[in-house]
């Protein structure tokens, strides 16, 4: 079969010899069948050999044909040079003007104290509502009064609906007490991101990776704060507390290994003689059982700690009979010294009664 360069040859030579044609003879008198006709005809117009109209089909000269596809070859070179050289103003301009002014401003950090109650709710308040997409929140404890974490969690609702992202880390001692994992388990629902980390150095707020809140001093946090505007420094803030979220577990995790393991009077007494450095065997025969038992009874403990080995069971059993037993009331987790209009550091914006924790 010809190709389409043979073909479209074959029928310029026919009509430069025939000359012009009507439009249904060419085929025909060109020995082709429609498809080749009209494979040999697109390619024709391609490259600007043929004029036609509705009646006829003409040859246009080879000369004229190469003149007007260079005429068309210079003015695209011509187009594509002037773009170029737009985009070479515009990448100058970026370059050399706005890169520069933009990393000075990134680059200048400016640190702020505030003191007082009235002042730092309205700091707080105002930083808040001016969040846009993420809220970071690093608490070391101890926990706001009742009223204040309801407080809390309708103005943490707000800022989720607003699109916010926040995300919370809060001491593990908080499970301790079931009204303070109550208050995180309602955090949670509006779809904040909460976990939980043994011990965290002090309290910490982020706002869009922009601006970072602490305590002017760690050991009276409810007396002044310093707010730290600038990208730079904050990128600092950001990786100590992305480095203590990368440490911490989930809520939902949290909650799991907060559950006591229900023991039988058996592995009881297995686990008591395993925690005292008893071998298997040495089990065994204490509790009169065979070995397999003994392990079988240890490995059906790990399973429900979801443990990958002995030694990690054992620390996840403690763990839950620490979290698990009966504490002093919420009083004890709660900031005696935070009375009404003092802030918290766990949201952002500022309540009425939403305490910067004391230590």
């Amino acid at each position: 079969m010809p190709g389409t360069e043979e073909i479209a040859l074959s029928i310029y030579r026919m009509l430069s010899v025939q000359g012009a044609m009507a439009v249904e003879e060419f085929a025909e008198l060109a020995g082709l069948d429609e498809e080749q006709a009209a494979r040999g005809l697109r390619r024709l117009r391609e490259l600007g050999l043929v004029h036609e109209d509705n009646v006829q089909i003409e040859p246009v000269a080879l000369d004229n044909a190469v003149a007007r596809t260079m005429d068309a070859y210079d003015a695209i070179l011509a187009e594509q040079a002037g773009a170029a050289a737009v985009m070479q103003q515009l990448t100058h301009s970026l370059r050399t003007v706005y890169q520069p002014a933009v990393a000075r401003e990134k680059s200048r950090v400016r640190v702020e104290s505030h003191a007082g109650r009235r002042t730092i709710e309205r700091t707080l308040r105002d930083l808040g509502t001016a969040v846009k997409k993420t809220s970071e929140a690093l608490h070391s404890g101890p926990i706001p009064p009742k009223d204040v974490l309801k407080s809390s969690l309708a103005h943490d609702a707000r800022m989720i609906r607003r699109g916010v992202g926040l995300r919370h880390l809060y001491p593990r001692d908080i499970m301790r007490s079931p009204e303070h994992a109550r208050y995180l388990k309602d955090l949670t629902e509006p779809g904040a991101n909460v976990r939980l980390i043994d011990h965290a150095p002090g309290n910490m707020l982020i706002f869009d990776r922009l601006v970072t809140v602490i305590p002017c001093d760690p050991h009276n946090p409810n007396e002044s704060l310093v707010v730290i505007n600038g990208s730079v420094l904050t990128e600092a803030y950001m990786a100590v507390f992305e480095d203590y979220w990368l440490r911490s577990v989930s809520y939902k995790q949290a909650v799991s290994e907060s559950r006591p393991a229900e023991l039988s009077p058996q592995e009881n007494t297995i686990l008591s003689l395993h925690s005292g450095g008893l071998s298997d065997d040495q089990i065994a025969r204490k509790v009169g059982v065979h070995r397999r038992t003994v392990q079988r009874a240890v490995t059906k403990l790990m399973d429900r700690l979801g443990a990958s080995n002995r030694f990690q069971a054992g620390l996840k059993l403690a763990r839950c009979n620490r979290t698990t037993r009966v504490v002093p009331g919420p009083e004890s987790l709660t900031s005696r010294s935070a009375g009404p209009g003092v802030l918290h550091v766990g949201s952002g914006e500022a309540m009425e009664s939403r305490p910067f924790p004391r230590r």
